[in-house]
């Protein structure tokens, strides 16, 4: 019988091999393969991620790693939801997946539920358009659009760097010879605004 190095070999590959057999019979065990109640971790199938109830087990399927309000509204319409519509919670509350408290809402609406900003309409026309805080502040009262303002043609549009007057002394000056460039530097605005003045796209 051999001693020394020969034998500290042949027990560390004992030990591997040891550890190999323990390997595969934990994979034959695995509870990956035992899904819903047969597994003893098993919960309720879903986690919460985002604040949001996730289906995250496989008990559900092709609904497996969906948001529950999305996989809820589906049912109650009867159709995949659209990537431009989004599920609201009435009650804002995120786990409350009844189907009382959801409700289907573009981006644009639902963003304005949960933002801050005002909707505001034009004195003149009626249109309206959402503005932020930082944007009112620097609106006039009452508020018109954009187009009415231009129809103004010795005003200008708070957020407008150019009035009708000055747009109309831009094409004049670029049909006498003056280029982009240099306008857009004395009127403080960019080559591609000077561009779309000239061409009638802006200011018309």
């Amino acid at each position: 019988m051999r001693t020394g190095r020969y034998q500290l070999v042949r027990s560390t590959s004992e030990r591997m091999s040891a550890q190999v057999e323990l390997f595969y019979w934990a994979n034959e065990m695995s509870l990956r393969d035992r899904i819903g109640p047969e597994n003893p971790l098993f919960g309720d199938g879903k986690t919460e991620s985002h604040g949001y109830v996730t289906l995250s087990s496989k008990i559900w399927g092709d609904d497996v790693g969906k948001y529950e309000h999305r996989v809820v509204m589906e049912k109650i319409i009867g159709r995949k939801l659209l990537s431009t519509e989004i599920v609201h919670h009435i009650n804002e509350d995120k786990k409350d997946n009844s189907p009382d408290n959801l409700s289907i809402e573009s981006r644009a609406s639902h963003n304005r539920k949960h933002g801050t900003g005002e909707l505001l309409s034009c004195g003149n026309c009626g249109k309206t358009r959402w503005y932020c805080p930082a944007l009112i502040s620097l609106l006039r009262l009452p508020y018109l659009c954009r187009a009415c303002y231009v129809d103004r043609k010795d005003e200008k549009h708070p957020l407008a760097k150019l009035t009708m007057a000055e747009a109309n002394r831009i094409r004049e000056m670029s049909a006498n010879g003056m280029k982009g460039k240099d306008l857009a530097k004395m009127f403080g605005v960019t080559p591609v605004s000077i561009s779309e003045i000239i061409n009638m796209r802006k200011y018309k």
